[in-house]
C-alpha cells in the first residue's frame, strides 16, 4: 500500500526483526536509490505471528521534521517568555501563605525555599531529560514551561526534532522527566518535614 513517498508491506519474516532491519534497509535504500527508515508492527493471532513493514523516505521524513522544529527563534523567544511568566506564577504561589504587611526577612524564610524548590524540580527533571535524549541521540527542542497560578507550574512540554531509535527511547526520555521529578520532590517533601520539626505543616504548610 502506498504510504507518503513510501509504502506499507504486509508479510512474515523468517528471522528476527533485530537482524532483518539492516539487510532490508540497506537493500530497499539501493533498490529505490535513496536512504529509508523502516518501521515494523507486529499482530499476533491464533499463534501466528504477522508484521507490517513501512517504509518512508529519510528525506520526506526530515521535511516533516523540519515542518514542526521548535529550534527557531520565534519558538526560543516563547520558551523564554513562558519561563519568565512561570517563575512568576510560581513566586506568587510560593508567597501565599505571607501575611499583610510581611517584612523581607518573611520573603527570604517562606518565599525563596519554596522558590528554590519549584526550580530544583524543574532543574533536575531538565538535566535528566536531556542527558537521556543525547544517549539515544535524540534531539529536543526548547523547553516550554507551562505556568498556572494554582500550583506555580503545570509541567514542561518539549518536541522531538529527530527520529526515535526505538520504542524504548519514546518510554525512558520522557520517563527521565517525571520519575526525576517525583524523586526530586520527594526528597525535598522530606527535608522540609524534618526542617520545619513537624508533620503539620507548621506555620507554612506549603
Amino acid at each position: 500500500r502506498r504510504f507518503g513517498d513510501g509504502g506499507i508491506f504486509i508479510g512474515n519474516l523468517r528471522k528476527p526483526i533485530e537482524e532483518v532491519r539492516p539487510r532490508l534497509e540497506k537493500k530497499i535504500a539501493e533498490a529505490a536509490g535513496t536512504e529509508v527508515t523502516l518501521w515494523f508492527m507486529e499482530e499476533r493471532s491464533d499463534d501466528i505471528t504477522k508484521q507490517v513493514c513501512m517504509v518512508q523516505p529519510k528525506a520526506e521524513i526530515e521535511l516533516q521534521l523540519e515542518v514542526t522544529r521548535l529550534s527557531t527563534p520565534w519558538g526560543y523567544l516563547s520558551a523564554v517568555a513562558l519561563a519568565v511568566t512561570t517563575f512568576g506564577t510560581i513566586a506568587l504561589m510560593s508567597g501565599f501563605f505571607l501575611k499583610p504587611g510581611a517584612s523581607l526577612d518573611d520573603y527570604v524564610s517562606d518565599v525563596i525555599p519554596l522558590f528554590g524548590g519549584f526550580l530544583s524540580i524543574l532543574g533536575v527533571s531538565e538535566i535528566a531529560t536531556r542527558l537521556t535524549a543525547a544517549r539515544y541521540g535524540v534531539k529536543l527542542s526548547p523547553s516550554f514551561l507551562v505556568p498556572s497560578n494554582w500550583t506555580g507550574c503545570l509541567g514542561v512540554m518539549n518536541n522531538y526534532e529527530s527520529l526515535l531509535p526505538n520504542k524504548k527511547a519514546l518510554f525512558d526520555i520522557p520517563v527521565a522527566r517525571t520519575a526525576s521529578a517525583y524523586l526530586t520532590s520527594v526528597a525535598l517533601a522530606v527535608s522540609a518535614f524534618i526542617a520545619d520539626g513537624s508533620f503539620n505543616g507548621g506555620e507554612n504548610a506549603l
